[in-house]
């Protein structure tokens, strides 16, 4: 049985954890080993609707001041994006299908529709936690906001006195 999913160095808490430094230091030299600089190209074999997907979540990784995806993520990314124009599709299909002729909703092409939107919703939902696009995802990968440390009393009142005599 899999144990628990690693934290980053910066989201640890050490006094919970207990490890010793070296463990510490090794954690954080791996961590940043995987830190990436630069950005995924859109393949130029995806569909185009699986382009479009790519285009906006690419633009939503610009907006997250994180980098987190390399090359290494590129082939669940592409899997994200076809999965997410599949469903789309057969989204449309079936709302189609309901529209011009209610009567067939029972139907074969119908319930092989729905059973494609299943199973891409799925596919979908596993990619998406994997490339942090669900809350879930980005508190794993430690993109929520870092602990931040209260101020005690005196620490908040020697600080406005500062500011305020500046």
């Amino acid at each position: 049985m899999p144990g628990r999913k690693p934290k980053p160095p910066l989201l640890m808490d050490n006094n919970v954890q207990k490890l010793s430094k070296l463990v510490l230091d090794q954690r954080t030299e791996s961590w940043n080993k995987l830190e990436v600089e630069k950005t995924l190209k859109c393949p130029g074999k995806l569909s185009k609707p699986a382009k479009k997907e790519w285009k906006r979540v690419m633009r939503l990784y610009d907006q997250m001041k994180v980098s987190i995806l390399s090359d290494l993520d590129q082939r669940a990314l592409i899997v994200y994006c076809e999965a997410v124009a599949a469903y789309d599709a057969a989204q449309h299909a079936y709302k189609e299908i309901i529209e011009n002729s209610p009567e067939k909703i029972a139907g074969d092409s119908a319930t092989v529709l729905l059973d494609m939107m299943d199973r891409q919703s799925k596919l979908i939902a596993k990619q998406s936690e994997q490339l942090c696009l669900t809350p879930v995802g980005r508190a794993r990968m430690g993109i929520q906001l870092h602990k931040v440390e209260k101020e005690d009393g005196i620490s908040e009142l020697l600080r406005r006195k500062r500011e305020a005599s500046q």
